[in-house]
């Protein structure tokens, strides 16, 4: 467990990876776009996104606002997932793009998630996946754990254990609730609308914020073609994992 610095921290790095990498950028592209497509329309209410870091949202959903755990001049607002300063059923949709994972309680948050949201309105994130490919990528390269081996604490009601602003980090938390169906408490206040995996060639090729880039510009076709291919196996290749709810 990390103070909660070394989410700045982090994210004053991948400033620095997104300024010189344009495939990691390319591909931030396509993911947005992605999840812009599954927003309710404007006029049906705002759209928030908890944890947006760098603000990069508001290039492709101009229209989002854009909150953290801190803040920043590029950002609108300082919000915690488990007590976000909005009124019941105020919003129409909740972006969290690699945020899941961060959610030591994801039970709670997604609570506190169904409370702001309309009925109907969209909550739609991004997380990574685990597939043959990306364990081994994410498990050895990346610092942050799996978590495989350890129980999900779903929920707690002890409120300052809940609201406590530290680092937490379980890669793969997405994947074990919305794929592997490990806990299904979610589905009681939620529709799944889409659950998509995505080929990770490009994405891994960038490096990510941190790593290397390891792709040279004109092989950059090979691996769109390579991502292609790839979504019609995604237990061995996917990389990202989109998650569409609807708020019963």
């Amino acid at each position: 467990m990390h103070d909660v610095s070394q989410h700045l921290r982090e994210m004053l790095s991948n400033r620095a990876g997104w300024e010189r990498k344009p495939l990691l950028r390319e591909c931030y592209t396509e993911y947005y776009r992605e999840i812009g497509s599954h927003l309710l329309p404007e006029s049906t209410g705002p759209t928030l996104e908890l944890g947006s870091g760098l603000g990069l949202v508001k290039k492709y959903i101009p229209q989002c606002q854009t909150s953290d755990i801190f803040p920043n001049e590029w950002l609108d607002r300082v919000e915690n997932a488990y007590a976000i300063n909005q009124p019941n059923g105020s919003l129409a949709n909740l972006i969290l793009f690699d945020v899941f994972h961060h959610l030591e309680y994801p039970g709670n948050a997604l609570a506190e998630f169904a409370r702001v949201l309309r009925s109907g309105g969209r909550l739609v994130f991004l997380e990574p996946d685990l597939s043959l490919l990306s364990r081994f990528i994410y498990g050895l390269f990346h610092h942050e754990s799996l978590r495989l081996g350890e129980e999900i604490n779903w929920e707690t009601k002890d409120k300052t254990k809940e609201q406590a602003v530290r680092y937490y980090a379980a890669q793969g938390n997405a994947y074990r609730v919305f794929l592997k169906n490990e806990d299904r408490r979610w589905r009681e206040s939620w529709n799944a609308l889409e659950i998509k995996r995505f080929s990770g060639w490009r994405y891994f090729a960038s490096g990510g914020f941190s790593g290397p880039n390891l792709c040279p510009g004109f092989l950059q076709p090979v691996l769109v073609a390579a991502d292609h291919l790839g979504r019609y196996f995604p237990s061995v290749f996917s990389a990202r994992l989109l998650v569409v709810l609807e708020r019963k």
